[in-house]
């Protein structure tokens, strides 16, 4: 009998549980930002893009600037703002 009781705590407890879970994920999905807004990414002057990759919430831009030196810029696509800039260098 004793195991019994303790079998239906257990499974209340799991009850229980499992519905904070679910409502605690439905909530952070109705508040998460939505990603209807633009945002612009500033680009040099004279810059040409060659490449756009996206992935998750980064945008990798390719870029080719007017000296022929290339550029990969990772940009958080819901703000805007660039998270790092790599220079592409030619080796000799």
């Amino acid at each position: 009998m004793a195991a019994l009781k303790t079998l239906v705590i257990v499974l209340g407890v799991l009850l229980v549980g499992g519905f904070i879970v679910v409502a605690v994920t439905i909530y952070n999905r109705a508040t998460a930002p939505k990603a209807d807004k633009t945002v612009s990414i500033p680009v040099p002057a004279n810059a040409t893009v060659m490449d756009m990759v996206g992935a998750e919430d980064r945008v990798v831009l390719r870029y080719r600037l007017s000296d022929g030196s290339e550029r990969l810029v990772i940009v958080n696509a819901r703000t805007g703002k660039a998270a790092g800039t790599i220079n592409l260098v030619p080796t000799p």
